[in-house]
């Protein structure tokens, strides 16, 4: 039922699902004509009361510019979808409990714009979109690809259909050519919305959507390719902010989970498993990253470093309470008082081991030379199935931690402030060393760095060529050739013995350093 007089045309009762087109003509109760342009159209899918307030202009005849009020009352149960489009407003408020009235009310009643969509693709790593206004996330089922669409009402908006990979490694075509593609498409739907924009559900805060394939299970790809970027990306929403995820693996989700929790309160949307049409108010379609395991400052929303994602790495899987976590990072080791002489107290030292590739051919023989050298050794394999909350654990309670260059290695992020990390550099490795472990550990996590550089001697490389071969005398002349090469020969085609005397150099430094650290 619906009444209209000189100001007001107020529509109530249940309307069920139902488009009102406003721009045909409605009577006043002396029933001269009296027609209204509306720039709007809405779509009603529970009871509600929905007043408008109505202002007529001189332009021609009688023309259509308004203010908007809107009063909704739900008659439904939470359960029940509720849906208003209202394209010049944002679809963030008014329809969850404890939401506030939308800022963008005022944007509507002052002339400036309620919609956006702009894609950044400037950066070597990464490209990222985003939208704001009506924009609707529809699964990838039936052979169609996710994508994400906006129903736009302004002409000025850009329209049409384009494609985003959301996986950070852009710069990687090898990677990238196993990322899923989402479409996203920019609608001018002037005054009707097509059927298919119909709500499964409505959400009241943004969408940040990207992909957890290309290298991830891998831990360096990760924490360098998808929860740093995941932690810049939304942090500035503070937990309000909903994930979808494409191309999750379920044991990946399961996982990271504790991690996943503090970056969001709401149910994460894994796109393998979603059947439903899910709409936002704003939508980010990919992942922001500053650099190598690195969060700047300056580009964050209050001065956020390296030191916060691990504050919310300890709150994740710690033992006790984040604010506590540096401040009693020097009681955490059981050798705080260690002194150079004179004390029993061992430092904690954390072998990683590797199974396949780059291993240490004598590493039983370095755990026992450790351990007389006065250190209490632990060896761990993070590739073994162990736990997140037992990796941390162990290597958040480790003085030193050791092992060959890899992708274990980005477990340091684990570690304390000030704690000792020991690389192991096998031939061929340099740059990777450096640019992917050393100046992370150095630059963001504030760690005490060490190497230990191999020798020819040392590698198997000397014996699966010869002592004298360009692999083995000149590595950067074979590794100027490509990517592949290097991959071949010096990550996947080496392993290495340390030799123990240079090993005690090395160890009697950490040592030092993690003694220091503790005074």
């Amino acid at each position: 039922m619906c009444c209209v007089n000189e100001r007001r045309f107020l529509c109530c009762g249940n309307l069920g699902v139902r488009r009102v087109h406003m721009e045909k003509k409605i009577y006043r109760e002396d029933h001269e004509e009296q027609p209204f342009d509306m720039e709007d159209s809405l779509i009603f899918t529970a009871r509600q009361n929905i007043v408008l307030e109505m202002k007529r202009s001189p332009i021609k005849r009688y023309s259509a510019l308004f203010s908007v009020l809107l009063v909704f009352s739900f008659a439904s149960t939470a359960t029940r979808l509720r849906h208003v489009v209202l394209p010049s407003l944002r679809l963030c408020e008014g329809f969850l409990p404890n939401s506030r009235l939308c800022s963008d009310t005022a944007r509507l009643l002052t002339g400036h714009r309620s919609e956006t969509y702009w894609c950044d693709r400037s950066d070597n790593r990464t490209d990222i979109c985003y939208i704001h206004g009506d924009v609707h996330l529809y699964p990838g089922i039936a052979g169609q690809k996710v994508s994400v669409h906006l129903f736009s009402n302004d002409d000025s908006t850009w329209h049409g259909e384009e494609q985003i990979q959301p996986y950070t490694r852009k710069y990687d075509p090898a990677t990238m050519d196993t990322v899923d593609p989402v479409v996203l498409k920019s609608k001018y739907t002037e005054f009707f919305h097509p059927v298919e924009s119909v709500c499964d559900i409505v959400h009241s805060v943004p969408l940040i959507l990207f992909s957890a394939g290309g290298y991830t299970g891998n831990p360096y790809h990760d924490f360098q390719d998808v929860l740093v970027p995941m932690f810049i990306t939304s942090k500035p929403y503070n937990g309000e902010v909903v994930f979808g995820i494409t191309q999750a693996r379920d044991w990946w989700l399961e996982k990271f989970s504790p991690l996943l929790r503090q970056m969001t309160k709401y149910e994460i949307i894994d796109m393998n498993q979603n059947k439903k049409v899910h709409c936002f108010p704003d939508a980010t379609i990919g992942l922001r990253l500053h650099g190598e395991l690195k969060v700047d400052p300056a580009h964050m929303p209050h001065n956020e470093t390296m030191k916060d994602f691990q504050d919310m790495v300890h709150r994740a899987y710690g033992d006790c309470p984040s604010h506590k976590h540096l401040a009693e990072a020097k009681a955490s080791s059981r050798c705080a008082n260690y002194s150079l002489k004179g004390s029993d107290c061992k430092l904690k030292l954390v072998i990683l081991a590797r199974n396949q590739t780059r291993m240490i051919l004598n590493q039983a023989q370095v755990a026992s030379f450790a351990q007389r050298e006065g250190f209490d050794v632990q060896v761990l394999n993070p590739w073994g199935g162990t736990n997140l909350r037992t990796l941390y654990k162990v290597i958040n309670g480790a003085d030193v931690m050791m092992g060959v260059h890899g992708a274990a290695l980005t477990h340091m992020v684990f570690m304390r402030p000030r704690s000792v990390l020991i690389q192991i550099v096998p031939l061929g490795t340099d740059w990777p060393s450096r640019t992917y472990y050393q100046e992370p550990a150095i630059n963001s996590l504030h760690l005490q760095y060490l190497e230990y550089r191999i020798t020819p001697d040392e590698s198997t490389l000397s014996r699966t060529y010869s002592r004298d071969h360009p692999a083995v005398t000149d590595p950067e002349a074979v590794i100027a050739k490509n990517w592949e090469t290097r991959k071949k020969i010096y990550m996947q085609g080496q392993d290495v013995r340390l030799s123990l005397q240079k090993l005690k150099m090395v160890l009697h430094e950490a040592k030092r350093l993690a003694s220091m650290s503790m005074s």
